[in-house]
């Protein structure tokens, strides 16, 4: 017979076990799409069980019993792309990660991150929209069986012909994997969040965003509008990064492996104004601005 102890305890163990599992679904459905559906769907739920407890209905009731089963499946099925972003994100997260079975993170060498940056420079420059997928820890062959597999060496100009317009395989992404390019012309998953940072954005961004919430990879995205270059990662987007910040980024992808223990985010900003301190453009600029407030 269990004890008013006993009983104490294990409430209190379910109530916590219950409180963080409604903790992390929030949390992964918080601004998309799916969660003003899940909150419909609740409401209506929750209206059904009233009606039946309040009226008595009983057939009502028992109907509704019947299928509740097929009701969870039913939920499963129309939201599979969340649950498995959910699984994705609960799977990256630090307790985890430092499990003795995870891999070990595909750090590129400072070779590739210099072709890479040429390459990112050379279409920033001509205006040309191009998607690049940095494979890391998590394997984006899902991805790559959706676009044209390729298996050639890292080469800059290789790289940069494959976004021009013209070429059969400027549009979707390219997956990088190491110093070799593994595919072109993949389809990547459409972010569901909806961000203010987004807003204006067209598919391109929107693409990037989505493989950096369905994996662990750095995707870089250079607007055909602008030559604004972008980068998308565990979630988080972050526009009009420097040269001089996604060189640094990009010869270490991997930023928390020093003691420092940066946060992506704050590591960018850092870069991002850290080269526009060191520009001397910008420089003489505001140095003209401060000379012309003078003079008046």
């Amino acid at each position: 017979m269990l004890t008013p102890l006993q009983i104490e305890l294990r409430d209190c163990l379910q109530i916590a076990i219950l409180a963080v599992a409604l903790y992390y679904v929030l949390r992964f459905i918080r601004g998309t799409r799916v969660a003003a559906l899940l909150m419909g769907f609740g409401v209506v739920v929750l209206g059904v069980i009233a009606s039946i407890s309040i009226f008595n209905l009983d057939v009502l009731g028992w109907l509704f019993g019947g299928l509740a089963l097929y009701l969870a499946f039913g939920v499963v099925i129309i939201f599979h792309p969340e649950f498995r972003r959910g699984l994705v994100m609960f799977g990256r997260q630090p307790f985890l990660s430092a499990m003795p079975w995870q891999t070990t993170r595909n750090i590129q060498p400072e070779p590739v991150s210099e072709k890479l940056c040429e390459v990112v420079d050379r279409l920033s420059e001509r205006r040309i929209g191009a998607l690049i997928a940095i494979e890391r820890a998590e394997s984006l062959s899902v991805f790559v069986d959706s676009g044209v597999r390729i298996d050639a060496p890292l080469i800059p100009e290789l790289l940069q012909t494959l976004f021009y317009p013209p070429a059969p395989l400027h549009d979707g992404g390219v997956i990088l994997r190491g110093e070799c390019i593994v595919a072109a012309r993949c389809i990547f998953p459409l972010s569901e969040r909806l961000r203010s940072e987004m807003k204006g954005l067209g598919t391109r961004h929107q693409a990037a965003m989505g493989l950096s919430e369905a994996s662990d990879a750095v995707v870089v995205a250079v607007s055909e509008e602008t030559g604004i270059v972008s980068i998308a990662h565990d979630g988080k987007f972050y526009r009009d990064i420097r040269p001089d910040a996604l060189r640094r980024y990009l010869r270490a992808l991997d930023p928390l492996r020093n003691a420092e223990q940066m946060m992506f985010g704050r590591f960018l900003e850092r870069l991002n104004r850290s080269s526009q301190n060191g520009n001397p453009q910008r420089v003489r600029q505001r140095v003209r601005r401060q000379r012309e407030v003078d003079h008046d």
